[in-house]
């Protein structure tokens, strides 16, 4: 998959926010951790290697377990996010404020 390059930079004009792709992929792996996802599952999530880990290379997890994972994960934004009418949701604190 490439960088997509386009987007986000529609999206920076638009809302004055700078930011990357991988700024993006850090905040769903963060998230991620949140959700309380394995680190198994988020590095495969984020298609790092497991190549130096030798438990790590014994694990496969099939593709409906990660699609469940990337669930769990948008399951989570969305019960901490709050929109705003214009297709824009803010992530609330932890406190849920």
């Amino acid at each position: 998959m490439n960088i997509p390059r386009k987007p986000i930079a529609e999206i920076c004009k638009k809302t004055g926010i700078e930011f990357s792709s991988h700024d993006l992929k850090r905040t769903f792996l963060t998230i991620g951790e949140a959700a309380m996802i394995p680190f198994s599952l988020l590095k495969a999530l984020a298609n790092h290697k497991t190549d130096n880990d030798v438990t790590g290379g014994y694990i496969n997890p099939e593709a409906k377990t990660l699609k469940a994972a990337t669930w769990k994960i948008a399951d989570f934004i969305q019960s901490h996010s709050a929109a705003t009418g214009d297709n824009v949701h803010f992530l609330l604190k932890a406190s849920g404020e």
